[in-house]
């Protein structure tokens, strides 16, 4: 926040979310896949939306 300062107010949880992976050996059923699948769209929504104030 310090290079950044006017970001702060603008992201939800005071962090940025990150490109990651699913792993989980453990009670994973079709419905929680299907789940976690449908919301990687929305997650790549919000690390570009957040990546974008950066060019500010």
């Amino acid at each position: 926040y310090n290079k950044f300062p006017h970001i702060r107010k603008k992201l939800w949880g005071n962090h940025f979310w990150a490109r990651g992976y699913f792993a989980d050996t453990v009670g994973v059923n079709e419905e929680i896949i299907r789940r976690y699948v449908r919301h990687q769209d929305k997650k790549d929504q919000e690390y570009e939306q957040q990546m974008a104030l950066l060019q500010d």
